[in-house]
């Protein structure tokens, strides 16, 4: 994580450790000084989970799919989690939104005005933070499905998308061909349904004959002309309508791409050699 001082914190991942790379005089950090830094509270050791800077420069971490130690990781959706000041060199832990069993490896974003926002993994909740009281207020009604193995972008207008992902927790159903993206408005705290993908973006499996569906992912990253969204998944796992001839290999990567113009054809690209990188997709959607 970046910080405000241009050092980056990094944690141990499934430790309670952190530690700090402060560049050189002149801003290299290849020849940069790590030290460690104040570990987490007591018991807070997560792998899989939330994190941001906040604009006062401290660093907040929530949830965790796993709480791990020396010996192993046990997959509990934790709901704790703690802030960081970097000035002080001390973490402080933060209790979860009231009525919150579950955080886990959601996602999180912060927002035009400074607010953070929290996902809860495994609901359709989500909260924002107070950062003087460390307390939460809800937000997010009308989510279509569970938050889980989704992502928040935080888009120019300061809305936030996010690509359903259709998770079957109970009582939500198995949705196979599902191709939602879901809008979030700070003014109302609201989310509604923005449209459709071009492609089918999580791993559902429903075209390949696969048993195992991951529901998952790949990160959405936005840039000044256009936000591309990504899909990673291991093996054959195929969408519908992408990644065409994809396979573990590293081979063609379908691309598109949301631009103020008019939507752009799909193109097919191949990335670097030395990479091994998952069958992806992307898809376009209209500019919101």
């Amino acid at each position: 994580m970046l910080l405000m001082d241009g050092s980056v914190l990094v944690q141990d991942a499934g430790f309670p450790d952190w530690w700090k790379l402060t560049p050189d005089e002149s801003g290299n950090y290849v020849n940069g000084t790590w030290t460690q830094v104040a570990s987490l509270p007591p018991g807070y050791s997560p792998l899989y989970h939330s994190s941001a800077v906040l604009p006062d420069g401290r660093l907040i971490v929530e949830g965790g799919e796993y709480i791990c130690n020396t010996s192993t990781c046990d997959a509990v959706w934790t709901n704790l989690g703690a802030i960081y000041d970097p000035v002080a060199d001390t973490w402080t832990s933060v209790n979860p939104p009231d009525g919150w069993s579950t955080i886990g490896d959601a996602q999180s974003v912060v927002l035009p005005n400074g607010t953070y926002m929290q996902a809860n993994c495994c609901t359709t909740e989500a909260a924002l933070l107070d950062p003087k009281t460390l307390t939460w207020t809800p937000t997010g009604t009308g989510k279509f499905d569970p938050n889980d193995e989704e992502g928040w972008v935080l888009l120019p207008n300061g809305k936030v998308v996010s690509v359903d992902a259709y998770v079957p927790i109970p009582p939500f159903p198995y949705i196979p061909d599902g191709k939602n993206f879901e809008l979030y408005d700070p003014k109302s705290g609201s989310w509604h349904v923005g449209g459709t993908t071009r492609v089918q973006l999580l791993d559902s499996w429903d075209t390949c004959g696969e048993t195992h569906p991951s529901f998952e992912l790949g990160p959405g990253v936005l840039r000044p002309d256009s936000l591309k969204l990504f899909r990673t998944r291991s093996g054959n796992h195929r969408p519908r309508g992408g990644c065409r001839g994809c396979t573990n290999t590293g081979n063609p990567v379908v691309l598109s791409r949301i631009d103020r113009a008019p939507i752009r054809q799909n193109r097919l690209l191949t990335p670097p050699p030395a990479r091994q990188l998952r069958c992806l997709a992307a898809c376009a959607l209209p500019w919101i």
